[in-house]
């Protein structure tokens, strides 16, 4: 396995971990039957009907993000800070420091821990990756210096270290079923 896994395009290799990459999420009782890329879209918006109306009305991640950045007014904590303690800062850092520290990194936190535990075969994906760095190469479209690399190639790449923390919530929650005594 490559130390480092670069991924942008759904359809291109390590494509599964783009949240373009169309598997449908439950989150609290309700599908999301685009996936990760509508259910955050849509938290972008506290009106619950605005967020009804972003899942079932699309059924391509490109125009929900088309939509959402054209006519979704941005909640107000969006960009805000969330206070962490200890025991979160440990969960929610990697050696780069705090990856989730925003109210807008919860809610992609949230999605990417449900698709990858609602899809074993997604799951068994990421696990496989080992102990790679994993970047979202916004930098081959020259955007997203947030989510991706940015243009330049340094940017907070969010998904990328969000992707390497639910690989780590997965391998310990496996390592925690195999050490179950079976009935």
């Amino acid at each position: 396995m490559p130390q480092t896994i670069k991924f942008y395009y759904p359809n291109e290799e390590f494509g599964e971990f783009s949240n373009f990459y169309v598997r449908p999420i439950e989150v609290n009782g309700v599908v999301w039957p685009v996936g990760t890329e509508s259910y955050f879209q849509a938290m972008k918006s506290d009106d619950p009907k605005v967020q009804e109306y972003i899942r079932t009305q699309f059924t391509r991640p490109g125009q929900v993000k088309r939509y959402c950045h054209e006519q979704v007014a941005l909640r107000l904590d969006w960009e805000n800070s969330v206070e962490i303690g200890p025991k979160l800062m440990a969960i929610y850092s990697d050696t780069e420091g705090l990856v989730v520290d925003r109210v807008k990194d919860h809610f992609m936190l949230t999605a990417l821990i449900y698709k990858f535990t609602q899809h074993k075969d997604l799951a068994e994906i990421l696990l496989q990756t080992g102990d790679a760095h994993i970047i979202e190469d916004t930098q081959k479209v020259g955007s997203d210096p947030y989510w991706g690399n940015g243009p330049s190639g340094n940017g907070l790449n969010k998904l990328g270290r969000m992707l390497k923390l639910v690989r780590t919530y997965l391998s310990g929650h496996l390592r925690r079923m195999q050490a179950q005594p079976t009935k």
